[in-house]
């Protein structure tokens, strides 16, 4: 956009480590209703058709024939329910495909806890907090190259594919739901809290202060507790 590169500072985002931590997938699977051996993938979102949701739809599909206890669940709201809930009826897949609707932070932790991985094949992003999120509770994330999320994902914690890519989404669902992954070094690997965001952000301000300046022309949002 013509800014000078050196006067740039990326300051990633994080989200609440008192609510976005790895939990016991049994407990949450029987808080949620879901059945021990499925196996479940869950969207986090809005719901609307740029964050890829048909592609996930055809997907999961694509893949119920070869996998019996495959579940999906969509959390989130938006212009785009109606419709995959629509194909949902007309395909005769709703004891497979589910919608929890709009979440509170801790319902959308408890569904990442029950789940197998994260799927947010979105064609475009920024930094997602749903990414975040999720390896914060030591979920695998298959998504698509877009925006940060090749910052936050690898082979480690999950598999990136095109956008719009339904045939590329597919094996790599597959292939995640077949892989082991290790919850503990997950979120390990990266974990962000909002603390850590506004400790940078305050350092970005500090260092950009003016000698002699006040702290009071600062943002006042980076003082706020």
């Amino acid at each position: 956009m013509g800014a000078d590169p050196g006067k740039l500072h990326v300051v990633s985002n994080g989200c609440d480590g008192n609510l976005f931590f790895v939990r016991d997938c049994t407990v949450a699977r029987r808080e949620l209703n879901v059945p021990a051996e499925a196996e479940l993938i869950v969207f986090v979102g809005r719901m609307n058709r740029t964050k890829g949701i048909g592609e996930l739809f055809e997907s999961a599909a694509a893949l119920f024939g070869k996998r019996p206890h495959l579940r999906v669940v969509y959390v989130g709201d938006g212009p785009g329910l109606a419709a995959i809930q629509e194909k949902t009826r007309a395909g005769g897949l709703t004891s497979r495909i589910f919608f929890a609707g709009a979440c509170s932070s801790l319902q959308v932790a408890k569904w990442l806890a029950a789940s197998n991985c994260l799927a947010l094949p979105s064609y475009a992003e920024g930094c997602p907090n749903a990414v975040i999120e999720a390896l914060s509770c030591g979920r695998p994330v298959v998504a698509t190259s877009v925006g940060s999320t090749s910052e936050l994902v690898d082979r480690r914690c999950g598999v990136l594919v095109p956008p719009r890519q339904v045939a590329a989404l597919t094996d790599a669902l597959d292939a995640t739901l077949s892989a082991e992954w290790d919850e503990n070094a997950i979120a390990h690997r990266f974990r962000r809290e909002w603390d850590q965001v506004a400790q940078e952000v305050f350092a970005v301000c500090e260092a950009s202060r003016q000698p002699g300046q006040s702290r009071s022309l600062l943002p006042q949002s980076v003082f706020a507790n």
